[in-house]
């Protein structure tokens, strides 16, 4: 079919919404013709793009402290990044295998509630610097199911000039499958100044009155009213982001001098600089050897800064002005250093 244009403009053999073979190629279009406002929500949240999730941990990937804990007070103690209260509940947190149950997730974060709490508990993770986030509309997505039919609900709080600021909840209705849930919403424009401990909590709250295992993945914030697809990182950038605020650190530690006989001090460099000076604490068994004996030793004080830690180590007799070397022995031996917020 031929197109023809007559004398008055009109235009003829044109097939309705778009040409007569019916596609539309690369000739078709001028350049720049489709704007970003013309492409509809439901095709934009299928294109693949990056580096825009605020979650760090979100596919629950990093377990540095270990697969399993309980949670009855504010506590990080099972996957990377993820704080969780189970209020005046009882339960255990911990690490889930997926088995291809949610391809290509390998693990989600489970949630065993064995004992009713009165209070919702929670799972939330302190996003930081409230700066990048007032006044936004941001969208926050996770992947959920339940050992049974359960509602949870999610917020954000804008922490502003040291105060809460909660935004309006949205219920989720979990099932037994695998479904993944979203919610946009402004964070709001509270008044005051930024304070250096504010930072957006994004927070999903459980059921009271019950007794469930709840199952969560994939969880992405990011800026606009759209959830796009999931942001996979490599487990090495993965860990990193995660060590900027809590790392473990084994094996041979480092080198210091001994300035008494049953003192050295050591300093020794994290594998990542740190969000703020950390506290530094030890498990396990600890050693120094000035190269004549070794002993075992305890921390007697800790300092630095983010990227140099300072360890004062305490033993019975060691040589004074030797060099010293100072490190863990066996699995459960290790200094942790935490910079959580």
């Amino acid at each position: 079919m031929a197109i023809v244009i007559n004398g008055s403009g009109t235009v003829t053999g044109l097939a309705v919404g778009g040409l007569p073979d019916g596609t539309v190629d690369e000739g078709t279009l001028a350049s720049d013709s489709v704007t970003a406002a013309k492409i509809p929500n439901t095709v934009e949240a299928g294109f693949k793009s990056g580096r825009k999730n605020f979650i760090i941990n979100g596919g629950m990937d990093v377990w540095q402290r270990g697969t399993s804990g309980t949670s009855a007070s504010w506590a990080y103690n099972a996957a990377d990044r993820w704080k969780t209260t189970l209020r005046d509940g009882a339960g255990t947190i911990s690490q889930h295998t997926l088995n291809d149950d949610l391809q290509p997730f390998i693990y989600a974060f489970k949630v065993a509630v064995t004992t009713q709490a009165s209070t919702a508990p929670v799972i939330q993770q302190y996003v930081e610097d409230s700066r990048k986030f007032k006044n936004q509309m941001m969208t926050y997505s996770f992947y959920a199911k339940a050992s049974k039919a359960i509602t949870v609900s999610t917020k954000f709080d804008l922490l502003w000039a040291n105060s809460d600021n909660n935004t309006t909840s949205e219920n989720h209705s979990i099932t037994t499958s695998w479904q993944r849930f979203t919610y946009s919403i402004n964070t709001g424009n509270p008044s005051g100044s930024y304070n250096t401990a504010d930072h957006l909590l994004p927070r999903i709250e459980l059921p009271t009155s019950d007794t469930y295992d709840l199952y969560i993945t994939g969880c992405q914030l990011e800026y606009g009213s759209t959830a796009t697809d999931f942001e996979h990182r490599s487990y090495g950038e993965e860990l990193a982001l995660c060590q900027r605020y809590y790392e473990i650190i084994t094996g041979g530690l480092g080198m210091g001098i001994v300035k008494s006989s049953t003192a050295a001090d050591c300093a020794f460099q994290p594998k990542v600089n740190k969000r703020a000076a950390p506290t530094i604490t030890l498990a396990g068994t600890l050693y120094a050897n000035d190269g004549s004996a070794q002993q075992g030793a305890s921390l007697s004080s800790t300092g630095g800064t983010q990227d140099g830690l300072l360890v004062i180590i305490s033993f019975s007799s060691l040589n004074v002005g030797r060099a010293c070397m100072f490190y863990t022995s066996g699995l459960d031996g290790r200094l942790i250093a935490d910079s959580e917020l």
